[in-house]
């Protein structure tokens, strides 16, 4: 369970946010120190962690080697590489601006950079070794780093952007995982959950019996027939022959009444077992959505650093307007409402 919680997390970059932001509170490069200090204190809102103790319930039907979770915590481990990657990104290039010497020696130090994300980039189906060799020969000819940040937006883009799709994969694969534990404890609670159907089944017939015992007071000429039809009376023999009179009435009453008090002493002693079960579908229902959510809400983040970088690569002047969470949110909504509900 640890090793899932961990993946499902990304700890690693969350707790290492803190540090990087102080690295860029006296940095001479204004505007791309601001991104770099912007995307760092996005990432930082991110609630990835799940408290530990919330999982009581559920731990024992997470398996160390079971495919769900192995294939959970791959996309997630996958997911956490792309976000630790763009804090790194983000520093980079800020040590890349405040190299001294001309703008030419940066923007060969930044063509260089990207170059040794070439092999993991050609793994994007959206991107070919063309386009990214043509795009890097854009940014080695530039004269100002913040035109050869300008040209290389298109690498940024489909990095990001296939990094966004696959959230969906990761999406899924929480929903698989979740399915797979509803299983696991459905089946270690079978015997509760069939003990409580039949209970169910039972006060049903007894109050359909007590339904007819009251329709029988009411007749001139009652007749008991459904209710011998029902099985649901133990002793047979207190069902009279003929026209039932309201002494019959009563011991068939009694008897419903001594019948339900049992089923309820029954179902009372298996309460806390029911309970159990529940609470735990609960905990783990609990566990995927806030996981799902936190999920989907670092696709906006990823969506939004983009858009950012475009912005800041373009010229933008306003740092704070390069960051707009609500911009993506609202475009998401827009072209894909099923993407973040």
């Amino acid at each position: 369970m640890r090793k899932i919680l961990a993946a499902l997390c990304a700890a690693a970059l969350l707790n290492g946010c803190a540090a990087y932001k102080k690295n860029f509170k006296n940095k001479s490069v204004a505007d791309i120190g601001l991104f770099a200090d912007s995307t760092i204190t996005m990432l930082s809102t991110l609630n990835l962690t799940l408290n530990r103790d919330e999982t009581l319930l559920v731990r024992r039907f997470v398996l160390e080697d079971g495919e769900e979770e192995r294939h959970v915590k791959e996309l997630s481990d996958d997911l956490r590489r792309g976000l630790e990657n763009i804090v790194r990104y983000s520093i980079d290039i800020v040590n890349i601006a405040e190299m001294d010497g001309p703008q030419t020696n940066k923007v060969n130090a930044y063509a260089n950079y990207l170059v040794q994300f070439r092999d993991d980039m050609l793994t994007n189906p959206a991107l070919d070794a063309e386009a990214f060799d043509n795009t890097i020969e854009d940014v080695m000819v530039q004269e100002e780093f913040v035109e050869a940040l300008r040209k290389a937006q298109p690498l940024l883009n489909a990095a990001i952007l296939n990094g966004a799709l696959r959230v969906d994969d990761l999406i899924r694969a929480l929903d698989d995982f979740a399915v797979v534990l509803d299983t696991r404890i459905d089946v270690e609670y079978a015997d509760i959950i069939q003990y409580r159907a039949k209970l169910e089944r039972e006060k049903f017939n007894i109050m359909t019996a007590f339904e007819l015992i009251y329709d029988a007071y009411r007749m001139d000429e009652p007749n008991l027939d459904a209710l011998k039809d029902s099985a649901v009376i133990w002793t047979p023999e207190i069902i009279p022959e003929g026209r039932p009179t309201k002494e019959d009435l009563g011991k068939i009453g009694e008897h419903l009444h001594n019948r339900m008090a049992s089923l309820q002493a029954v179902q009372d002693a298996m309460r806390p077992n029911w309970e159990d079960y529940m609470a735990t579908h609960k905990e783990l229902d609990a566990i995927v959505d806030e996981t799902v959510a936190n999920v989907q809400q670092s696709r906006i983040m990823l969506l939004t650093w983009v858009r950012a970088h475009q912005k800041m690569a373009a010229g933008q002047t306003d740092p704070a307007g390069w960051f707009d969470i609500g911009e993506v949110t609202k475009s998401l909504i827009k072209t894909a409402p099923g993407a973040i509900l």
